[in-house]
Order: C-alpha cells, then structure tokens, then sequence
C-alpha cells in the first residue's frame, strides 16, 4: 500500500524503513533525557549507561572522584560492543577507569565490573611496571596503554541511565 506523506509517495517497504529509523530516533532522544544535563546515552548492548566526556586534565584519582561526585564512575569497557561505541565516541586520550595499584598485573576496574574484555596496545606491551598502574585509551587506534597515574589527562565517565 502507498503511503503519502507532503509530495512524497512510500510504499510498504518504505514505511518499515522509516518506522524503524524513526523508532531509532527516539530511543536516542529518550535515552540522552534519561541521562541527565551533559551525559549522552548509547545504544545496543549497553544501552542502559550513560557516558560523558570530561575535558578538564586530572591525575586518575582525581577523574575518579570527579566521575563519582557526577553521579558515575571512570569508564569501564566491559565488552567489544562497549570498546567498538567508545572508539566512535571519543578522540581525547583519556583515563579509563582500569588500574593494578593494589598488585602489579592485576588489572581491575574501578567500578568493579568483571575483567573479562581488553584492548592493550601491543607496542606498549613492555612498559608496564612499577608506577604505570593506569589506563589511557589512545583515541587514534582505540588501543589502551598504562601510565602513570600521577599524569594529568582528560577522562571518560560512566553511570546507569537515571532511574533505573
């Protein structure tokens, strides 16, 4: 069946395209809303958090207890999916929310999400020890480095959707 909409004629299959681009738009809508004054929703796999970008430079502890007193915590990347939407989200090298300050390569998120997922930066591969016990993300590559936490960098936050 057509379907007019101002001069232009759809059919069938237009229509389906349209209900699901148009259903996609306000999942993003409600999901931004459902978020809060300057924290962008994300769809799929992890679409019940909300992430934000700070481009204010602190030392990782510092980021965490900004992240924290904002309602989040540093971002944790829990899967490819969340690793594929944070290379698309960001071009700022910036903190992760992942460390190994308690023991020396055993790397844990700051939220306490399972460590099951990484995307280490193999050229960085032997620099890591003592006082590298942060994670970057290099945001060219999206690949994750360690470094001192004592750097100054900007830093990604992640919370739960408001209200669930």
């Amino acid at each position: 069946f057509p379907l007019l909409i101002g001069q232009t004629i759809y059919f069938q299959s237009d229509v389906r395209l349209l209900t699901i681009l148009v259903q996609k738009l306000v999942d993003f809508i409600l999901s931004d809303l459902q978020c809060g004054a300057g924290w962008k929703g994300a769809l799929g796999d992890f679409g019940s958090f909300c992430y934000k970008e700070v481009f204010e430079r602190k030392t990782w502890d510092n980021a965490h207890s900004t992240c924290k007193n904002l309602g989040g915590e540093l971002f944790s990347v829990t899967n490819a999916y969340e690793q594929r939407f944070l290379e698309n989200f960001t071009n700022i090298e910036s903190w992760l929310g992942y460390r190994d300050k308690s023991r020396d390569g055993t790397w844990s998120w700051s939220d306490s999400s399972l460590s099951v997922f990484t995307n280490w930066d193999s050229s960085t591969k032997n620099e890591n020890g003592k006082g590298r016990d942060c994670v970057v993300l290099n945001a060219e590559e999206g690949k994750w480095k360690d470094a001192p936490c004592k750097e100054t960098k900007e830093y990604l936050c992640k919370k739960m959707v408001d209200g669930k």
